[in-house]
């Protein structure tokens, strides 16, 4: 059987402020998610996996598959993934699946660090909250509804906050129509 040994280089933390650059980049127009590219707050999540031939790859996703390397052994593959990530943009990660005990060696040497679900959510908590989770949403509403759902994400102060903004919004709203159909 096949061991697999999982590390990663963690999430270079980002602000609300990213988050939301960030998504409006990725939903918005093909020109937007190309001027985004170089952005400091645009960062890949970047994989390191054994390819169907027994090589590796470094690749990520970003309107489209990018490779960083690929056909080279482990070692290799981790070290050019690393140099991305080495670049600093907030947002990236690497993710490295190895499958010997030689490349799981070589992984800790070039600085990776074992990974699990658990391990990474444990550190992620300790920067991102619930708001990161509505960045999406609250492009979309301010584009479908025309609320400033982005700026009350940016000033709420956790995720009952940002969802009472919108609240007192939308009641406010309905009480401004409710006095123009009355007139």
């Amino acid at each position: 059987m096949n061991e697999r040994f999982g590390f990663w280089l963690p999430t270079k933390p980002y602000s609300i402020v990213d988050a939301i650059n960030r998504a409006a980049a990725a939903t918005g127009s093909l020109g937007y998610a190309a001027a985004a590219t170089g952005a400091d707050y645009n960062g890949h999540r970047i994989d390191v996996s054994q390819s169907a031939y027994g090589t590796y790859t470094a690749s990520y996703r970003w309107a489209g598959l990018h490779y960083i390397t690929r056909g080279v052994g482990a070692a290799e593959a981790m070290a050019a993934a690393k140099r991305a990530y080495d670049r600093g943009a907030k947002g990236s990660s690497v993710k490295a699946t190895v499958h010997t005990p030689e490349d799981a060696a070589a992984a800790v040497t070039l600085g990776y660090t074992p990974w699990s679900r658990e391990i990474e959510a444990a550190y992620d908590a300790t920067w991102r909250d619930a708001r990161y989770n509505e960045a999406h949403a609250a492009i979309r509403c301010e584009r479908q509804e025309g609320i400033p759902a982005t700026a009350f994400l940016i000033k709420a102060v956790d995720l009952a906050d940002y969802r009472a903004q919108c609240d007192a919004f939308y009641a406010e709203r309905r009480a401004r129509r409710m006095q123009r159909r009355a007139k």
